[in-house]
């Protein structure tokens, strides 16, 4: 009996061991393929959102930083942004205004003025217009650069593990194109850098900065031969928050380095935001 009782304690104790000698995996035992898909849902699913934008972006060669407080509604598509630092404020509502944007610029002339988000002038200084705000682009040229890849899904999206940023739980998941470069590309009639830049998913700003004879966004381009990148990145960093599975942190690198950075604090995703408060009347408002 002693023995039989001294075996059954061996066993007990080398199951102990191999346990302990195994490696530790987390309970979740995600893939970067199911984060994104996630990611893609949770952006699917998004009906308002209030947060504080973070935005760098390399403009002729030199990074732009800029800080806006943001509200947004989804569908009707309903933009407020202001900047907390010089204290613009915008307002979009879709469907209203003849489609531009009203805009308090804080300063002279002191009065509220009607702009067209694609306008020059709004998007000055700017890589994306007022329809790519939120994070409806980040799922863009993220599926449209896993469609433009013959690599397997997971060599090209690689989990990298959990990271807790700005208090924030999220997943870390960083991408490599290897082959990304640029090509030459002959516009046919009827083509504009917007249709350009919305076929092959490249950007409007990438146009202009890499085909230094066009001047603005408007500038006729039919017939001309450019070169535009063949995806929007070489590579991309992205933290996914792991409660609302939201992207929140977000750094794209290209040929030259670094190219534009968007960190999202304070997210507040799907609390109702009263009609009200996308008025231009609204008593917070100074339109």
């Amino acid at each position: 009996m002693l023995q039989q009782n001294s075996f059954h304690l061996k066993k007990i104790f080398l199951v102990i061991l191999l346990l302990l000698c195994l490696p530790i995996f987390s309970a979740e035992n995600i893939t970067s393929k199911q984060i994104m898909e996630k990611m893609f849902a949770a952006i699917q699913n998004l009906q308002t959102a209030r947060y504080t934008l973070t935005i760098s972006e390399r403009i002729k060669g030199v990074n732009h930083n800029a800080i806006s407080e943001v509200k947004l509604n989804a569908n009707p598509r309903k933009l407020y942004i202001k900047n907390p630092v010089n204290g613009t404020e915008i307002l979009w509502v879709q469907g209203e205004n003849k489609g531009n944007a009203w805009v308090y610029p804080n300063g002279f002339p002191y009065a509220t003025l009607n702009l067209s988000p694609t306008g020059d002038i709004m998007r000055k200084n700017q890589h994306h217009t007022l329809q790519d705000l939120g994070f409806i682009y980040i799922a863009k040229i993220v599926k449209n650069s896993i469609f433009k890849t013959s690599e397997p899904f997971e060599k090209v999206f690689i989990y990298i593990g959990e990271i807790n940023w700005e208090g924030v739980d999220c997943y870390k998941v960083f991408a490599n194109f290897s082959d990304f470069k640029y090509v030459n590309y002959k516009v046919e009639k009827g083509e504009t850098i917007s249709s350009v830049s919305a076929e092959f998913n490249c950007g409007e700003y990438r146009i202009l900065e890499k085909n230094t004879w066009i001047n603005d966004y408007n500038q006729n381009i039919e017939g001309k031969t450019i070169s535009i990148p063949n995806n929007y990145s070489a590579k991309t960093l992205v933290y996914v928050n792991k409660k609302n599975l939201l992207p929140v942190f977000l750094k794209v690198y290209d040929d030259q380095g670094f190219y534009e950075g968007y960190e999202y604090r304070d997210l507040h995703a799907n609390v109702p935001i009263a009609d009200e408060e996308f008025r231009k009347d609204y008593k917070d408002y100074k339109f």
